[in-house]
């Protein structure tokens, strides 16, 4: 049997992932008791409301202090509202084993009603940015549901690692020879990033490729 193209197997795995979301989804949903439930939330608070309304309505324009002692954020009364309803979602997902996942989308259905999910997985990593020494990076999140089986998913990952790796270290001066050049951490660094050859290594670096080089393989033989 011949072997399938990459294309159509990234494909039919993705389709796999969310056929399995949701059905996970409506199963979730259809628990009577969790719709109960959901409907004592909407009328405390008055929900659902239109998409239009939403931003308004959590307050999110609303002035706010800071506690000096403590640092926490003090919310007016829409702000106040807004965490109560998250409370009150995150209770409800508690009760009835919701799973973290899914806790977005019970809170978009109470407020805005419908039985949409807010998200259909496929498999996919997750991405999210963090601000290190004043510049953003962005780490790439793999959990059980990552599909690595799936060339496209692995495909992804490799481009985040190749647009996200650190640039090798310069050599350091040797302690009590200064005119002397400790290579080891350029080689170790090198061992992690198999991938990357010795011109680009020299390029990031600065340096020749034929110092480079020879500097490389000379720890190879010693190691």
């Amino acid at each position: 049997m011949p072997r399938k193209p990459k294309e159509e197997i990234a494909e039919e795995r993705i389709s796999g992932f969310m056929e399995a979301d949701k059905m996970e989804w409506e199963r979730i949903i259809s628990n009577s008791e969790l719709r109960k439930a959901i409907l004592v939330i909407q009328s405390k608070y008055g929900l659902p409301i239109p998409a239009n309304r939403l931003f308004s309505w959590y307050g999110w324009e609303e002035p706010f202090d800071i506690d000096r002692q403590t640092g926490k954020l003090i919310f007016g009364e829409l702000g106040q509202r807004r965490e109560h309803l998250e409370e009150d979602v995150k209770k409800i997902a508690h009760i009835f084993n919701v799973p973290d996942k899914w806790v977005s989308s019970l809170d978009r259905m109470i407020t805005l009603g419908g039985n949409f999910p807010d998200h259909l997985g496929a498999g996919f990593p997750s991405f999210q940015a963090i601000k290190e020494n004043g510049r953003f990076k962005f780490e790439c999140i793999i959990t059980p549901e990552t599909d690595l089986g799936n060339p496209l998913v692995l495909y992804i990952i490799k481009q985040w690692q190749a647009n996200n790796k650190n640039e090798p270290p310069q050599p350091q001066k040797m302690r009590g020879n200064t005119r002397k050049l400790d290579w080891r951490p350029v080689w170790e660094w090198r061992k992690r990033h198999p991938g990357v050859t010795i011109e680009e290594i020299a390029k990031l670096l600065g340096r020749n490729r034929v110092t480079v080089n020879r500097a490389l393989m000379s720890l190879d033989k010693a190691n």
